[in-house]
């Protein structure tokens, strides 16, 4: 496996990399080479998040960006924030590359991407190209003047929690009264302070949770949570 040890699944390696060499910045990419990440002069971790709104202000200064930026369900709420203080709509998708594309075609919007690095930049690749990518992110930082570690100093991503819980019915947990209560309580414990969003797994019997607010333990708030759904699970289970 050529990928072991290096990439945005081991994005630790690039961090330590930079620190050890007193690099400016590091750059990460995935085995096939549509994602990136990148790690800043202080070894803290740049993601997709970061890397559509520092695009997103050059594209704009520019004007190049159309009408807004997509990002999927998952993205930090600061990315909303951030770019709304620069008059910048976010339109939000389901989770996949394939959504983000369809989403930019409908909202006329040049500049998409994820949290995980899938970034399409769209009068350029009607794809997700690391490589290009990292060269626009790269040019945008020095046109707008700042470097990548002062650009992360500026963006205050909201503490995030993701949760997944294997289940044995995904879509009867999601539907289930008991759940569905659970899921209140718990918005609204986090009420206007972050999120709350549960999607189901494309793939596996499992339900993702994810948490996002300032000022409150997600840690406990996640245990609660998942202690919560794996009792409705065995109760579905005895039903069954």
């Amino acid at each position: 496996n050529i990928n072991e040890g290096v990439g945005v699944m081991f994005i630790e390696t690039c961090q330590e990399a930079v620190l050890k060499e007193g690099a400016d910045f590091g750059v990460a990419f995935d085995g096939d080479g549509d994602r990136v990440l990148f790690v800043d002069g202080k070894g803290r971790l740049i993601n997709g998040d970061l890397i559509l709104w520092v695009l997103a202000r050059w594209l704009k200064k520019k004007g190049a960006l159309g009408s807004g930026v997509v990002a999927t369900v998952m993205s930090n709420m600061a990315l909303e924030e951030h770019l709304n203080k620069e008059g910048i709509p976010l339109f939000r998708c389901p989770v996949g590359d394939r959504y983000v594309y369809e989403t930019m075609l409908k909202t006329n919007s040049l500049l998409g991407g994820e949290q995980s690095g899938h970034i399409i930049i769209k009068d350029y690749v009607q794809t997700g190209d690391g490589l290009c990518t990292s060269l626009m992110f790269l040019r945008a930082c020095d046109e707008l003047g700042l470097s990548i570690s002062e650009l992360n100093d500026e963006f205050s991503p909201y503490p995030q929690l993701l949760q997944n819980v294997r289940v044995s019915s995904k879509d009867k947990i999601l539907s289930h009264p008991a759940f569905l209560e659970l899921l209140r309580e718990c918005e609204r414990k986090i009420e206007g302070r972050g999120r709350v969003f549960v999607r189901p797994s494309g793939t596996e019997p499992m339900v993702r949770i994810l948490l996002e607010a300032k000022g409150l333990d997600l840690d406990s708030l996640a245990k609660e949570l998942v202690s919560q759904i794996h009792k409705i699970d065995k109760e579905l289970d005895k039903v069954i």
